[in-house]
């Protein structure tokens, strides 16, 4: 039997993305056009940031849209939050995930 060396020992995904400063949410109970959407937005992650603009988590909220669905917790990492938020502006907008998920489909954005 051979020993495997600590240095060489897997991880699990948390501990990986915890190392990497990421905070990834588990998107099998978001239905399957939240999941399109987000998947395509941040690829899960409460902490992605869009370089060229004020998008920010999982739904790519620009700060104003964050702002009025948030408040003062806008600039939040928690994945029940941003989640929340991302299903008021989905509803406010679209009236639904699956008419979002058309409308990225045609536009690449929603």
């Amino acid at each position: 039997m051979t020993k495997t060396s600590p240095a060489f020992e897997s991880i699990a995904s948390a501990q990986l993305e915890a190392a990497s400063g990421g905070s990834h949410i588990n998107m099998s109970s978001l239905s399957s056009s939240e999941r399109y959407i987000i998947q395509h937005e941040s690829g899960g992650s409460t902490t992605a940031k869009n370089p060229g603009s004020s998008a920010f988590g999982l739904g790519q909220l620009l700060s104003a849209n964050r702002r009025h669905y948030l408040g003062a917790n806008a600039n939040t990492t928690d994945a029940g939050l941003q989640l929340k938020a991302f299903r008021g502006y989905v509803h406010d907008r679209y009236g639904t995930a699956n008419n979002a998920a058309s409308f990225w489909k045609k536009h690449h954005w929603y």
